[in-house]
């Protein structure tokens, strides 16, 4: 008996957990046809992940038997089946589009083109956009012509402009659609269109025209766009003032700095959904007035993406952030962590920053600190110990207590560092009780510093780099 049909067998006798074994043990192997044959067959299973492991062998080939045999597939009435045939081919990519065209020309099942009309969409070559445009030309199926004009839009059909541009209007269900495309797409004709319509839609197609000029949009788009915005608001003018965003970055264009598109800003960052508030943080970072840098420092932290940005700016404002950093800690925000780093990095690169700090200044950030000790978030509590030691000695080593009791081990250990780092006055009286902590790295340590050549000359210690 040949391999192949020693194959073909246990898979066909074998239960799921034995066919998985099957499949993990000739997934680096070379196969035939027929043992490919045999697989194809696994991709109706009803083990999800056996089917997954099946489609992976698969796609290591090009064999067009196999294509065949998953484009069958996508006529199953398990939709499992049918999702997982469609993923198959936008992974086969290229490789399967001859199949899927040949597909078009023959299915006459609705439900199957709009399948495969999606599928090329994704796959996103216009090898198929003649025949894509035969079948809306004849299609009376309005879902089928919907992935058609969608579909067009993500192949970037510049064929298919004219058509687009003839249907809209016939019917308001493909009208949001036919827009978003021909956005996709982008011409200086298609620009003419959007402008043209801009004052006849409603508002859904009012803001894909929006998002449409903000990709393919130009210089003239740039200022219609500013001109749009004085005459809007709410969610619309931030729509607005993400599309002027994508344009300036494109082109490299300067925005007004003036008092109106500043306060469009801030609503944007007070009120729009993630994505737009980070488009308004990059925007306000070119504004330097003391309420826009307030702004970013309440956001700093709340996105990786925007952290090194955002710091460049704030750092070039170091004396105005240590004097209001205190009020904003007293709100309580989520990013005390990233705005106490900032504080530290601050102190450690501009030393003279805290000197320019009046009395009642330090207090405040001092009287912030203290309240942090207990935070229940370890980090924090360490860094606003490390802060009172740079900022005020004195009242760091009256508190000092507290942390030597901190929950955190780590936390006590860089306690440690701290007394000495800075020759606290009672230092050697809290290293001393530290010799009795209950983990012994702890203790450890303590016990180390202590006995070394007399505690007037820890501050002098090299072991304690490596301790740390």
């Amino acid at each position: 008996m040949s391999e192949k049909l020693k194959l073909a067998e246990k898979l066909q006798s074998s239960n799921s957990e034995e066919k998985f074994e099957i499949l993990h043990e000739i997934m680096e192997c070379t196969l035939g046809d027929e043992e490919l044959f045999e697989l194809t067959r696994l991709l109706s299973e009803g083990d999800r992940n056996l089917r997954y492991l099946a489609g992976e062998i698969l796609l290591k080939y090009d064999n067009d038997e196999i294509l065949q045999k998953i484009i069958e597939l996508i006529s199953s009435s398990d939709i499992s089946i049918r999702n997982y045939s469609g993923e198959l081919l936008v992974k086969f990519g290229e490789r399967s589009l001859n199949h899927l065209i040949k597909f078009l020309n023959n299915s006459k099942n609705s439900d199957d083109l709009k399948f495969i009309i999606d599928v090329l969409g994704i796959i996103g070559s216009n090898i198929c956009e003649g025949e894509l445009l035969t079948i809306l030309d004849k299609s009376k199926n309005d879902n089928v012509i919907l992935s058609c004009i969608e579909t067009l839009g993500n192949i970037k059909s510049e064929i298919a402009v004219g058509k687009l541009i003839s249907l809209y209007g016939k019917n308001c269900l493909f009208d949001p659609a036919i827009i978003e495309s021909l956005g996709k797409i982008g011409s200086p004709e298609i620009l003419s269109f959007l402008y043209s319509i801009d004052n006849k839609v409603d508002e859904l197609e009012k803001y894909i025209i929006i998002e449409s000029l903000g990709r393919t949009g130009d210089e003239e788009t740039f200022f219609f766009l500013l001109s749009e915005l004085n005459e809007s608001k709410g969610p619309l003018s931030w729509t607005i003032l993400k599309s002027i965003s994508l344009l300036k970055t494109k082109y490299n264009f300067d925005i007004p700095f003036d008092e109106k598109m500043k306060n469009l800003i801030m609503e944007a960052i007070t009120e729009a959904d993630e994505e737009i508030r980070d488009i308004a943080i990059l925007m306000l970072v070119e504004f330097n007035d003391k309420e826009s840098t307030m702004v970013c420092l309440r956001n700093y932290g709340l996105n990786e993406n925007l952290l090194d940005l955002l710091k460049q700016k704030l750092e070039q404002n170091s004396s105005f952030i240590i004097t209001h950093i205190a009020e904003i800690l007293k709100e309580g925000p989520s990013n005390i962590f990233h705005l106490l780093s900032l504080v530290n990095d601050i102190l450690m690169d501009k030393p003279e920053t805290e000197k320019n700090l009046k009395n009642v200044e330090l207090r405040e950030i001092v009287s912030v600190l203290i309240s942090l000790l207990n935070y229940p978030d370890e980090e924090i509590r360490i860094l606003s110990v490390e802060l009172l030691f740079k900022l005020d000695k004195e009242t760091a080593a009256l508190f000092a207590n507290v942390l030597s009791e901190d929950g955190s081990m780590w936390n006590r250990m860089k306690l440690i560092d701290l007394l000495v780092e800075y020759n606290s006055p009672n230092a050697e009286e809290i290293i001393r009780k530290m010799i009795e902590d209950s983990e012994e790295m702890v203790s450890e340590k303590a016990r180390e510093i202590i006995n070394a050549n007399g505690f007037e000359n820890l501050i002098n210690l090299e072991f304690l780099d490596d301790a740390t």
